[in-house]
């Protein structure tokens, strides 16, 4: 079923006041939601790792240029 003719159903079913079967982009919609949904939930747990974050350990790593010495 193309869009167009996906939006010439949905309005037939709006006109007659009856309710449409669920399409594709139905079912699109719905899972891209969940999906937004779910990243919100969890992804705020790595925002709280980042920005507790210590660079103590990385500086040791560095090397320090001190050519006078």
């Amino acid at each position: 079923m193309s869009a167009g003719e996906a939006a010439k159903h949905r309005e037939k079913a709006t006109a007659k006041e009856n309710y449409r079967s669920l399409i594709l982009s139905d079912i699109t919609v719905c899972l891209f939601f969940l999906f937004l949904l779910h990243s919100a939930f969890f992804s705020t747990e790595n925002i709280v790792l980042v920005s507790s974050f210590s660079l103590d350990a990385v500086y040791q790593l560095l090397p320090i240029f001190d050519p006078f010495n």
